[in-house]
């Protein structure tokens, strides 16, 4: 994919209803019934020096931005600021590169897909893209525990928490210009990646929640750990998610991946699971699972 701004909005925005940008300097919303036009009007107003964002959801009528208004959404998204009074701050990164490998480090520890990254002139957007839209009812749900999964210790991840459970968010757009700056930064896609199945996307954060965020249930599982040479360990009450859902997100992600990341899946499993999951990894380490992820979209 390209730094072409329409291409980004079709990918990004859901495929019906009503698409809108908000242009700063005149604090006003226009409205587009197709992200192509959409774009075309983003750019022109970039060409005239103005300060342009897109909704990142679709809305049911062109009356107003609010959550209520909102009539689905085909992503979720991170903000991470970066630079140095954001670090100082220690509400983001020094430079993007830090902040690009520290997201690395919390995808594969939560073992989730990789997000779309865009450098938007200053900081990082990030967006994790569904083949399906869905409704603003199941994006609350899942961002809220992406929202705690940032703040759990072990696997924190500085992004602005402002915009990670506000369904009507705006952000710059592909193609157009960070005006903060002089001379402007043009807001450009560093990182593509391929929609995915929100179901499986959803039950790989649930079983991350259970897993990391303090407060939830937990109780002792008898039973050998999955990897050999660990002693039995503490399990986390699998309350919000199946040995079947984790099969649909394990789907996602290919055993091939490094040592590190497929002890981590090993050990999610056997802290959550005990030893009813041992077969589930083993036909996930042989590849068993590869290619499940299309039938389950």
């Amino acid at each position: 994919m390209s730094n072409d701004t329409a291409s980004f909005l079709t990918k990004i925005l859901p495929e019906t209803h009503i698409y809108q940008l908000f242009e700063k300097g005149k604090k006003r919303h226009l409205t587009f019934s197709d992200p192509a036009t959409m774009a075309t009007k983003a750019l022109a107003l970039d060409a005239d020096g103005r300060e342009v964002y897109h909704a990142i959801a679709s809305y049911h009528s062109v009356e107003n931005r609010k959550a209520e208004n909102v009539a689905a959404v085909k992503c979720v998204w991170l903000d991470v600021d970066c630079g140095h009074d954001k670090a100082a701050a220690n509400k983001g990164y020094e430079t993007q590169a830090v902040a690009l490998s520290e997201i690395q480090e919390f995808c594969e520890f939560l073992v989730i897909p990789k997000p779309m990254v865009v450098n938007s002139g200053g900081g990082l957007h990030l967006y994790w893209l569904f083949v399906n839209a869905i409704s603003s009812v199941e994006w609350k749900s899942v961002t809220t525990k992406l929202k705690a999964l940032c703040h759990a210790e072990g696997c924190r991840l500085l992004a602005d928490d402002s915009r990670t459970t506000d369904i009507a968010s705006i952000l710059r757009p592909v193609g157009t210009h960070n005006r903060k700056n002089s001379p402007p930064r043009l807001v450009t896609l560093l990182k593509d990646a391929e929609p995915t199945a929100f179901k499986a996307f959803n039950r790989a954060i649930n079983f991350a929640h259970v897993k990391f965020v303090p407060g939830r249930a937990m109780v002792h599982a008898p039973g050998p750990a999955i990897i050999p040479g660990e002693d039995a360990r503490p399990q986390v009450n699998p309350d919000c998610c199946t040995l079947a859902e984790v099969e649909e997100a394990l789907a996602l992600i290919s055993p091939w991946c490094g040592r590190p990341e497929w002890i981590k899946v090993g050990f999610a499993l056997a802290d959550t699971f005990g030893e009813d999951a041992r077969n589930l990894f083993l036909r996930w380490s042989r590849g068993d699972l590869e290619g499940v992820s299309n039938e389950i979209r």
